[in-house]
């Protein structure tokens, strides 16, 4: 096996030309939050389908994170998720905060 060199410069520019090219593959996008920066339902699902995403994994913003998780938490995600479930898939958080109580029960529903 022979070792390729090149410099800093030619890898960049190799890189760079490879990210034009048509991508070809189905994407997973592991990491898609409903409700984010204000964004709506459907202009997430345009925006999967404009980056040729197959399949994303929603991430619920609940608990800790977001003082109103009925606009991104388990119960939006699992209701988006049952409205399109050849694109999305869903998992579930908890808050381990003392103060919000019951997190297996919260999260055993879903």
């Amino acid at each position: 096996m022979s070792l390729v060199t090149c410099t800093r410069r030619e890898f960049f520019f190799q890189v760079s030309a490879a990210a034009v090219l048509p991508w070809k593959s189905p994407v997973l996008d592991i990491h898609v939050h409903v409700d984010y920066s204000g964004r709506t339902n459907e202009q997430l699902l345009m925006h999967c389908d404009a980056l040729g995403v197959k399949k994303g994994v929603l991430l619920p913003a609940e608990g800790s994170m977001r003082e109103n998780p009925e606009l991104s938490g388990n119960e939006a995600c699992s209701t988006l998720m049952r409205a399109h479930p050849s694109a999305l898939a869903s998992l579930v958080n908890a808050s381990v905060l003392p103060e919000r109580a019951g997190p297996t029960a919260r999260t055993s529903r879903w």
